[in-house]
């Protein structure tokens, strides 16, 4: 019986375990879509030849967001980032 306890003790230890991990993986997640959408924000509200000048640096960045399974904010930021670029750029 004792043996059967103990079994039950670790199962529900387990149990609060995984669900402590999930909870911190979904906050995790959280704080990274946050910064992510306020980058993106920041980087639309530079000026024209501001945007233009850091392109270079972030533009790889921007365009790695497309395939990933992101927010639907950031997916939508992400396309104001390269419907910017095109504007600039005369394909738009």
């Amino acid at each position: 019986m004792q043996n059967s306890k103990h079994y039950q003790q670790l199962l529900e230890d387990d149990i609060r375990m995984i669900e402590l991990e999930r909870q911190f993986l979904k906050s995790k997640v959280n704080i990274w879509t946050n910064l992510v959408i306020t980058m993106l924000e920041l980087l639309l509200r530079l000026p024209t030849l501001q945007f233009k000048s850091v392109l270079p640096a972030v533009f790889p960045a921007v365009t790695c967001l497309i395939s990933t399974r992101a927010d639907t904010k950031v997916k939508q930021l992400v396309c104001e980032v390269v419907r910017r670029v095109g504007s600039i750029n005369g394909i738009l």
